[in-house]
């Protein structure tokens, strides 16, 4: 059994029997991760972000899986926690290494617009598929995040895309795997995201800028098509 598996099953098993918020989160004094006790909870100074996205990027191993012994706890840690810092890190975290990966990732090969947990398996790249996997949770299975959360990972997005002046490939690579989760997300209607909405300002600015930057992207994606395709052909 490679090492890096022997490492995960034992994370498991931790977790199995000290619980997601000691091992995961940093609750010192709670094994569990629910609402009504996260107030109580005193948090460990050190952070265990890496961890979390370390056991996503596994995805599967021996007796378990990312998206029945990680995710659920994910989700619930971020309904508990308002600051949602360790939720944001991790999202980070996965963003930050799919960017890195990026030249490598191929091209996207599935609707976007209805993704499911088979499509996700065809996502080779670990960061990536720990990412679309973790913001479809969080956006659209579960409902936690909202606009407000939208917003803020556009702009850390927007913050990759650029390398100076020139346009990060490997970053415009890997947005159209995830760029229609979080177009649901800012479109979407319901009591899910009532509570979200209302903490927005009255006015659209932030949502013409919004779509300014997606316009912006997928102006880019065609220009780096088409000079992709001018390319080949010579």
């Amino acid at each position: 059994v490679p090492v890096h598996d022997k490492f995960v099953s034992f994370v498991e098993r931790l977790i199995s029997t000290l619980g997601a918020g000691r091992v995961l989160f940093g609750f010192m004094t709670e094994s569990s991760v629910s609402a009504s006790e996260s107030s109580s909870m005193s948090l460990s100074p050190y952070t265990r972000a890496w961890l979390v996205a370390e056991m996503l990027c596994a995805w599967k191993w021996y007796g378990g899986n990312a998206t029945v012994s990680i995710l659920p706890f994910l989700c619930e840690y971020a309904k508990s926690c308002p600051d949602n810092k360790l939720v944001h890190s991790v999202v980070h975290i996965l963003l930050d290494g799919a960017v890195l990966h990026g030249a490598r990732i191929q091209a996207c090969t599935f609707n976007v617009w209805t993704i499911c947990d088979d499509e996700l398996e065809n996502i080779h790249d670990p960061y990536l598929r720990a990412l679309v996997s973790v913001l479809l949770a969080l956006f659209v299975r579960s409902h936690v995040w909202g606009k407000v959360d939208v917003f803020r990972l556009l702009d850390y997005i927007n913050d990759r895309l650029f390398v100076g002046t020139s346009v990060n490939q490997c970053c415009l690579r890997i947005i159209p795997y995830f760029m229609g989760i979080l177009i649901r997300s800012l479109y979407a209607d319901g009591n899910a995201f009532t509570e979200v909405n209302n903490d927005l300002p009255a006015d659209t600015s932030k949502e013409e800028q919004v779509n300014t930057m997606i316009l912006g992207w997928l102006g880019y994606s065609l220009s780096a098509f088409s000079v992709i395709k001018e390319s080949e052909e010579e």
